[in-house]
């Protein structure tokens, strides 16, 4: 994953570009995380609210890589 996460941005940014990338998804899914999964329960009674919430995640993810071009025979300086 964090080949993939450099890849996407140019050398200038790179760095800049990764350590945003990977500080905006620790704040929001990792530290809201708590807040959204209790909400879920309560808002739907069921336990399994966070089941769903991952495969939510998941399913973002897998889209957003689908959006993500391929660089295998590209020089990426």
């Amino acid at each position: 994953m964090i080949i993939s996460l450099a890849e996407v941005f140019p050398v200038e940014v790179r760095a800049t570009g990764m350590s945003l990338v990977y500080a905006l998804g620790v704040a929001i899914f990792g530290g809201f995380g708590q807040f959204i999964v209790t909400w879920l329960i309560a808002a739907t009674g069921s336990p399994i609210a966070p089941a769903w919430y991952v495969m939510a995640c998941c399913a973002a993810t897998l889209l957003a890589l689908r959006g993500t071009p391929e660089t295998a025979r590209t020089n990426l300086l």
